[in-house]
């Protein structure tokens, strides 16, 4: 065989090999990230938390007090003994996204839309859907995996900043009550009343694939 064209064909094979490793690499790396975002839901008692959250719809509060919002998800879901009223989610599994909590109420949030009731709220140019947590605005949405003790805010409209931080001083400060974390105040003592919530019997939640039952 020439020289040419032996060179050539190590060069080919060269280049084939050099594509096989950087393919490999690239899967690799995609796994990585994927593993990186993936992160199931934990089984039922896994954790034990509770997340402050507000919702503002055009610049009007959304009271999830109502009756159409009594809705359990044994994951997540609306501490039942709260003494001032909405709104703790009480936590209990772990990786929990904000996402599951709202669709057992009915509820979609995503990066362009806020539907509840019926009623889609998008991004339009001017009206805006946004989520703050902790004070600082997250593009995560309903991905985003509540933790313990978190303030969350979910504003939709043309909102300024001053109105923006108006929502953000509104949403309240119990969830360390009933995580037992309040400087000087003691644990409540009130998350039985969330058990006792689940002997009505078990059914299925709006638009997602749990079981649960009414809150007595």
């Amino acid at each position: 065989m020439p020289v040419g064209r032996r060179r050539k064909q190590a060069e080919r094979s060269a280049n084939l090999l050099m594509l096989g490793l950087l393919a490999a690499s690239g899967l690799l790396a995609a796994l990585i990230v994927l593993e990186d975002q993936v992160r199931p839901i934990g089984p039922l008692g896994s954790a034990h938390a509770h997340a402050d959250f507000k919702v503002y719809v055009n610049g009007q509060e959304i009271d999830f007090g109502r009756p159409e919002y009594d809705y359990v998800n044994p994951l997540a879901h609306l501490h039942t003994n709260n003494p001032n009223g909405c709104c703790v989610i009480h936590i209990e599994a772990e990786n929990v996204p904000l996402g599951l909590f709202f669709a057992s109420l009915g509820v979609r949030l995503t990066d362009n839309c806020f539907s509840i009731s019926g009623t889609a709220y998008c991004n339009d140019g001017r009206n805006t859907v946004r989520l703050y947590v902790n004070g600082r605005q997250s593009r995560e949405f309903g991905n985003y995996v509540m933790q313990d003790l978190d303030h969350m805010l979910v504003t939709y409209g043309a909102s300024d900043q001053a109105e923006i931080s108006r929502q953000l001083a509104s949403v309240a400060s119990d969830a360390c009550i009933f995580s037992g974390k309040c400087p000087g105040k003691g644990p409540a003592n009130g998350d039985l009343d969330d058990i006792v919530a689940f002997a009505g019997g078990p059914r299925m939640a709006r638009g997602t694939g749990f079981f649960i039952a009414p809150a007595k």
